[in-house]
């Protein structure tokens, strides 16, 4: 009673509708300056913006792309430590196939840039596909595996190249050891040193 005789209701009304056109003004410019600016970040946005959008892509892909130990074939490489991952097939003849480019990855040559090793880098996993072959990585809380993104096949041939030459180096190194103990063994013995008797006694007569 004491509102509505200090405040007529048709006051009240027209009060309360200039307070929201006044809100209006100032919340729907606001807004609309807010949509104009999200679509200009989508439209352009910042380099940590686009890595995390790739990499939420990544995940996606990842999680989209779960494999089975049954839906595993003999072209699959298994990337990762472990005796198996050692002993498929497909993990053999791509290792031997990373062997047999070797020699032209570490080629030492002005020529030998990094677009070249990407290009040789390219041609294995052209390969591995090319046979039906995926690049697989097993998750750690479970048997279950998911294909590697692009990105990541392309690092994993590069770890491959240089585990390659590290094993190369050090077996070259044990056999340069093995040849030298071998030519140790075979030198001849130093010779006495020979005592000349003169003829003479104790006593130098």
């Amino acid at each position: 009673i004491f509102l509505s005789h200090r405040f007529p209701p048709k006051q009240i009304t027209k009060d309360v509708d200039e307070m929201m056109e006044q809100f209006n003004d100032l919340v729907v410019p606001n807004q609309t300056k807010s949509a104009a600016a999200f679509n200009k970040l989508q439209e352009h946005p910042s380099p940590q913006r686009k890595a995390m959008i790739i990499q939420n892509n990544e995940i996606q892909e990842e999680n989209s792309k779960i494999i089975t130990e049954r839906e595993i074939s003999e072209y699959d490489v298994l990337c990762g430590r472990g005796g198996r991952s050692n002993s498929t097939p497909g993990n053999q003849a791509y290792t031997s196939n990373v062997k047999a480019h070797a020699m032209k990855y570490h080629r030492k040559s002005s020529r030998n840039t990094r677009s070249k090793k990407l290009e040789v880098i390219m041609e294995i996993r052209d390969e591995v596909h090319a046979n039906g072959g995926r690049f697989l990585m097993r998750n750690n809380d479970d048997d279950l595996y998911h294909e590697l993104p692009p990105n990541q096949v392309i690092k994993k041939i590069q770890q491959c190249f240089r585990t390659i030459k590290s094993q190369a180096a050090r077996k070259k190194n044990e056999e340069l050891q093995q040849q030298q103990r071998k030519r140790k063994m075979k030198r001849p013995p130093p010779r006495a040193a020979m005592i000349v008797d003169d003829g003479g006694d104790m006593d130098g007569k």
